[in-house]
């Protein structure tokens, strides 16, 4: 059997889940001693620490901390991309998986990549507050 052949039987029933956008190019990280300095088309930006809701694992779990952007151009937003959408009563860092138009305009569905089904509520442009451009384990 060929390796390809393998690998191809490994993943069956695998889902590909899309990829956020990339949006750090290497030449934008520099490592300086024991730091490390990242460059970003962002100047509002911040980090945060990661709640225990097990909705983004295993790629974000509890502890983890991740970097947002909060003036991102909501334009350029793709499925994939992770993002911070304010709910009534609670934050929600998810990952986008649909983009479309309705008679409200443009909406954004999201879903977390632990969760079988996608989020009930449509994201709209007022509710996304931060984009999701890195995570730190």
């Amino acid at each position: 059997m060929m390796f390809l052949d393998w690998l191809r039987k490994v993943f069956v029933g695998t889902v590909d889940i899309p990829d956020p956008k990339p949006r750090i190019t290497i030449n934008n990280i520099i490592i300086d001693g024991n730091s490390v300095i990242i460059k970003s088309p962002w100047s509002k930006l911040k980090r945060g620490s990661v709640q225990n809701t097990e909705s983004m694992n295993p790629v974000i779990d509890a502890g983890h901390t991740a970097l947002y952007a909060e003036d991102f151009d909501k334009n350029d937003l793709q499925v994939g991309d992770i993002v911070v959408a304010q709910r009534p009563s609670l934050w929600v860092l998810h990952r986008i998986v649909e983009i479309g138009f309705d008679d409200k305009g443009r909406y954004f569905r999201t879903k977390g990549d632990n969760v079988a089904q996608v989020d009930p509520v449509k994201v709209r442009d007022i509710d996304l507050k931060w984009l999701v451009f890195g995570i730190i384990y």
